[in-house]
């Protein structure tokens, strides 16, 4: 296995932002906290750049710089370099890495026949000045049969309008950034969501706010549902609910045991249950405010409780506060 194009959490290259972006390197700070994440491999940036630079050797090579230079015209240049980025076969030696160390995942997976969540990690995503949150393509369910095309419609990603505008409005290099591919077992959970480890409305760093809904967390950070809303407040080692907002969750994303994602209407009472009961509350609680301290800064996290059992999906420095309100 060429450990520069794959590897584990806990391999020495995944605390390097460099090797393997911003997202796989707080997964790897959480693993080596203790915290409970998804069994999770890492395509590294290296996989990217000799893609990019197979890339550049053919004859129908893009005009990047073109795509990046021009904000008007360049659009259709970088429609270009996102198909060539798909076009292009992936390298016979990342094949055999990913073939040599997926079953590490596979095992662990809780669907028949398996399925991978699939998530961008460029080596400017998560960062304490700049998150780029929703900026990069990551894709959930995706059979292995699918798995080559879609680490490449991540790495494409970095090429959208979108992605581009983002960097240079935040004064970021084009050229030197890179993307990484995070590998992960997919979950079905019970609930999901996200939390903030501090209150993102008031500053108040005594206070979590965590959001849930049923099902895959994918309805809360899209906005999809309003989810259920509880603050939790801390006083020294004890903490305590101060505030639920059970909303109407009119629907959830669900997978079933095949491993098809579908959108599923919830309907009768469950609509105003809280997706979450006050000790998992208290629990998350508990977890977030140990994972922010073990990593020195107020985070947004991304969770779900699978069978009693909270695994984080993602951390990211909170990098400002949100337009979001408690009522």
């Amino acid at each position: 296995m060429d450990i520069d194009l794959v590897c584990k959490l806990r391999d020495e290259i995944s605390t390097s932002i460099a090797l393997v972006g911003g997202k796989a390197v707080s997964l790897a700070q959480l693993a080596a906290v203790g915290v409970k994440v998804p069994p999770t491999i890492i395509i590294s940036t290296a996989a990217y750049s000799r893609h990019i630079t197979l890339l550049r050797e053919t004859l129908e090579y893009p005009d990047f710089e073109s795509a990046i230079d021009d904000p008007e015209s360049g659009r259709e240049e970088l429609e270009r370099v996102r198909a060539a980025i798909l076009r292009q076969d992936v390298e016979d030696c990342l094949v055999t890495s990913i073939k040599t160390i997926l079953p590490d995942i596979l095992l662990d997976s809780s669907q028949t026949p398996p399925t991978i969540a699939v998530r961008s990690s460029a080596t400017c995503e998560d960062l304490a000045n700049a998150s780029f949150a929703g900026q990069h393509d990551s894709f959930l369910g995706t059979p292995v049969g699918e798995l080559l095309s879609t680490i490449k419609r991540c790495w494409a990603s970095l090429w959208t309008d979108r992605a581009v505008y983002y960097r240079r409005q935040h004064g970021f290099s084009h050229y030197g950034i890179k993307m990484a591919v995070i590998l992960q077992s997919m979950l079905c959970p019970e609930s999901a969501g996200t939390m903030f480890t501090i209150n993102p409305v008031t500053g108040a760093t005594e206070e979590l706010l965590i959001e849930s809904n049923w099902g895959l967390g994918e309805t809360v950070v899209s906005g999809k549902v309003t989810p259920d809303l509880f603050v939790a407040q801390f006083n020294g080692a004890s903490v305590m609910i101060t505030e639920r907002h059970i909303r109407p969750k009119r629907g959830m994303l669900t997978m079933n045991k095949a491993g098809s994602l579908h959108y599923e209407r919830i309907i009768g009472a469950r609509i105003m249950e809280p997706s979450l009961a006050d000790e998992h509350v208290l629990a998350i609680a508990q977890y977030g405010r140990k994972i922010a301290s073990a990593l020195g800064c107020p985070l947004d996290l991304e969770w779900a409780m699978q069978a009693q059992t909270l695994y984080i999906l993602q951390a990211r420095p909170i990098t400002s506060r949100l337009n979001t309100s408690a009522a």
